[in-house]
């Protein structure tokens, strides 16, 4: 298991480089560099960022280690002999609903959060908070972004992972309707807790796919799971974009929450049952 130090190590660098590629953190950014970027700008907090990371990230990696590997316990010896480990290769994954099923539900989860990031403090200011307050919006997102990667992984090694993104895509949903008539302060907190499920449902991804899909090809599975998420990222914009949607953004986002519900709920029957129960399936 990762020590505590490095695992802190770890999320720091992760927690930026996230912050850095996000629409909604440029001005967070461009203030917090300020007096080593103010030259060059939003360009500027990147080489700031990169100077930051790059000691953090080299000391981490070199603190990290794999895990012995887990002893039988005698009371389990003879068990599960002649039965083989869950170990699905990534071409093996694309064959199962599992894995449309996970992706699209990965993809589901964006817009929530992508459809407002580019616009959240003009929305702020359209819905009766002054521009000071809805910078607020930006730095409550990043605190919800990061307390949501932090919390709901560990709920799901309680309670399972299907069990915790079905949880997350309902409050996404509700929060998501919320949204759509959100005034003042309100609108600092329906971000806040969007960015919260958004960041979590992510933040489990990683796990749930290690379950279903067995860790031998973990690295490359998750990479494939992933793409779901640079898919919605992509597509739930243009949509909106095309279509000229204004309110209608949130209701795409609530469709959306509601699609990634539906396909986690249909991930228990789908394909090769995962061996492990903690996905709740």
């Amino acid at each position: 298991m990762i020590s505590g130090i490095t695992r802190f190590r770890f999320l720091i660098p992760y927690e930026l480089a996230s912050m850095a590629s996000s629409p909604k953190s440029s001005l967070w950014l461009r203030g917090s560099f300020l007096s080593i970027a103010a030259p060059q700008g939003i360009r500027g907090a990147f080489w700031a960022l990169g100077a930051l990371t790059l000691p953090v990230c080299l000391v981490g990696s070199a603190l990290l280690t794999d895990p012995p590997p887990a002893k039988q316990k005698p009371e389990e010896q003879g068990r599960g002999k002649g039965t083989p480990a869950l170990d699905l290769a990534p071409l093996q994954m694309l064959r199962t609903k599992q894995y449309w099923l996970c992706a699209g539900a990965v993809c589901c989860s964006t817009p929530a959060v992508l459809l407002f990031s580019p616009i959240i403090l003009k929305l702020g200011m359209e819905r009766g908070l002054d521009e000071g307050a809805a910078l607020w919006s930006v730095v409550l997102g990043s605190v919800g972004s990061a307390a949501g990667r932090l919390l709901m992984p560990m709920l799901s090694d309680r309670i399972g992972r299907r069990p915790t993104d079905m949880l997350l895509f309902a409050v996404s949903l509700g929060l998501s309707a919320g949204f759509a008539f959100a005034q003042g302060w309100w609108v600092v907190a329906c971000y806040a807790g969007l960015t919260f499920c958004y960041s979590a449902l992510a933040a489990v991804l990683p796990a749930l796919s290690t379950d279903l899909f067995g860790l031998p090809h973990a690295g490359v599975n998750y990479g494939f799971l992933a793409l779901g998420q640079s898919v919605g990222s992509l597509a739930f914009p243009a949509a909106a974009n095309l279509w000229g949607l204004e309110a209608g953004r949130h209701w795409l986002a609530v469709g959306g929450a509601a699609a990634g519900f539906a396909a986690m709920w249909a991930l228990k029957s789908a394909g090769q049952q995962p061996r492990r129960q903690d996905t709740g399936a």
